[in-house]
């Protein structure tokens, strides 16, 4: 009896223990994990409730803008003062301590197609599409898009409309481009809100006369005939919407080059290439012949690199890149044709550049050794010279080859084919100049003593070396290579003074 009373006290005493510290330590870490998530979520939805507010307020603030525009469109007055512009000037309205900033952009479309005027040539059934759109944060926004119609009497009858669109590179639509048209007969000058994406600007009533059309996109603007002032002239009648105006327009993009070889900062005639005075530099973005409105020759005071902008930006579409050379005649361009579309080269190299706009490429202008021996009327070197003065003038005889130099309707500095100075003759009565590729008319004069000997040569540079000319240009024998130390493998052309 007394042992079964003793186990019935230990159970008894075992029972009334509690928890261990193991499984206490165990219900909180359950409890804490619980507590936290519930935290979680509870923070969670405070900031959806909080966003949804804002979002309702967004909306709100559009929906009064909204309403606003159309109560204004109502009359023929109102109308006619809504700004016809996309991405206008932002204001800003807080609300609870939430500042939203309110843009509105408002451009003309098609009825029906709710597309741009400028893709809708000839269709007078025009709509005011306005869009309204509140932005707070960073990333959040909530817009409204309505189409607003001309109330009766908006627009006179007896004025036509105009519309301009501008195009990028890739003919796409160049935003934030701004036209201006002229009236040719009274001279006042109509211009256009930036345009949208679609790049359209659309002068909704003008008196009906003759309009020249200019465009600008900020500095920097060209088209792709290199021309930063273009412009196109329409008719307005009464009662119509002319055939749109389109121009490839954009800002434009930077080729930085330098000469290969490199002649150096300081270049010595006698050991390096150095380039020839007064030989520009060009930029061609087609096979070009008589067509010099493809050949850009631009002046060079001399350096040994420098920069050509503002040059349309190349598409993948048209011309992929630019070539860039030294010269500015058809016949220096490695792909130049003649008047007949042949090409003067076989397998010429060339450098080309890629522009982008408001980008910068580099390019290497290839050099190329012209050489001279200066001989007198025995044969023999002319090695006491005191002076010397050495000329080439580009073209020479390769105009008779269909060769087309740049003249004064030429949109660059140049009047004619260009004259270049090349280094004057050493002691050794030899003279190495770096030139581009061509015909070269050369003339050589130097000064022995109180004597004056002049002497000239024609020849054409061609990518493996110098050639003799025959009468009408074509290439005759080419010169020996092998002839001036330093310059190994430059054809040397014998010139007699006298």
């Amino acid at each position: 009896m007394h042992a079964a009373a003793e186990l019935l006290r230990g159970k008894a005493d075992r029972s009334d223990d509690g928890f261990t510290i193991i499984e206490l330590l165990v219900a909180l870490a359950i409890l804490t994990i619980v507590v936290v998530f519930s935290a979680q979520e509870m923070v969670s939805a405070v900031a959806v409730s909080s966003d949804s507010q804002k979002r309702i307020v967004a909306s709100n603030v559009v929906a009064n803008a909204m309403e606003h525009l159309r109560a204004q469109s109502a009359t023929v007055a109102g109308f006619n003062s809504v700004p016809v512009q996309v991405n206008q000037a932002p204001v800003t309205t807080r609300v609870g301590g939430t500042l939203y900033t309110v843009t509105e952009s408002t451009e003309w479309v098609v009825r029906g197609t709710n597309g741009s005027v400028c893709n809708n040539p000839g269709n007078s059934s025009l709509l005011l599409e306005a869009t309204v759109a509140a932005r707070w944060g960073t990333a959040s926004v909530v817009a409204s898009t309505t189409l607003l119609s001309p109330p009766n009497g908006s627009t006179n009858p007896a004025n036509g409309a105009l519309p301009v669109q501008v195009l990028t590179a890739d003919s796409i639509g160049e935003g934030g481009a701004v036209v201006t048209a002229t009236d040719l007969h009274t001279g006042h000058a109509y211009t256009s809100a930036p345009t949208g994406a679609d790049g359209c600007a659309f002068f909704a009533s003008l008196p009906p006369d003759t309009y020249k059309a200019t465009v600008s996109v900020g500095s920097g603007g060209v088209d792709p005939t290199e021309n930063q002032n273009p412009s196109q002239q329409e008719a307005v009648s009464a009662g119509t919407v002319g055939q749109p105006l389109t121009f490839q327009f954009q800002q434009g993009g930077t080729v930085s080059w330098s000469f290969s070889p490199d002649p150096g900062l300081s270049c010595a005639p006698a050991t390096a290439l150095c380039p020839a005075s007064g030989m520009p530099i060009s930029v061609a973005d087609t096979p070009i012949g008589t067509a010099l409105g493809y050949l850009y020759p631009t002046q060079r005071t001399n350096a040994t690199t420098g920069t050509i902008s503002p040059l349309f930006p190349n598409s993948a579409a048209s011309y992929p890149s630019y070539r860039v050379f030294a010269g500015a005649c058809t016949d220096a361009d490695p792909l130049g044709v003649n008047s007949l579309g042949q090409s003067f080269y076989q397998n010429a190299p060339a450098s080309t550049a890629s522009v982008t706009s408001n980008g910068v490429v580099s390019a290497s202008v290839p050099l190329y050794p012209i050489a001279l021996a200066i001989n007198d009327s025995s044969g023999q070197p002319v090695t006491n010279a005191t002076s010397s003065t050495v000329t080439a003038v580009a073209g020479g005889s390769g105009l008779a080859q269909g060769g087309v130099c740049p003249s004064g309707a030429q949109p660059s500095p140049y009047q004619g084919p260009p004259t270049y100075g090349l280094s004057p003759v050493t002691a050794a009565g030899t003279t190495v100049t770096g030139v581009g590729l061509g015909h070269l008319a050369i003339t050589v004069s130097v000064t022995v003593g109180t004597t004056t000997l002049t002497g000239s040569a024609t020849v054409w540079v061609q990518p493996d070396g110098t050639y003799a000319t025959n009468s009408d240009g074509s290439p005759g024998t080419k010169y020996p290579t092998g002839g001036i130390a330093a310059f190994p493998s430059a054809s040397v052309v014998p010139v007699t003074v006298s």
